[in-house]
């Protein structure tokens, strides 16, 4: 409820939320004046774990994607629509393998 006793009004869920997107008065968290170290160190602190328990890609795999990922930074540097193509091969083939 908002201090006037109105509702405040219904905003579809659209399942993103962002930590520096709208917050109080439609202003930023980071303009808002709040302390985001915690909750970003809590976020960190689960990335980690997710991290510690993930199976590891075998090293050629590993290796090959480390190289896919620095050709894509440099084509997206030179031809960014280039690189959009090739990150869409690589989801499909992610879409394929996945099945």
């Amino acid at each position: 409820m908002r201090a006037d006793g109105a509702a405040p009004p219904s905003t579809p869920w659209t399942g993103r939320r962002s930590a520096t997107g709208p917050c109080r008065g439609g202003r930023r968290l980071y303009e808002a004046d709040v302390d985001l170290a915690g909750p970003l160190a809590d976020w960190t602190a689960h990335l980690s774990v997710v991290r510690d328990k993930a199976i590891p890609l075998p090293e050629p795999m590993a290796a090959l994607l480390a190289e896919a990922a620095e050709q894509l930074n440099a084509t997206a540097a030179d031809a960014p629509l280039a690189a959009l193509r090739a990150a869409g091969v690589l989801e499909r083939i992610a879409d394929r393998v996945s099945r």
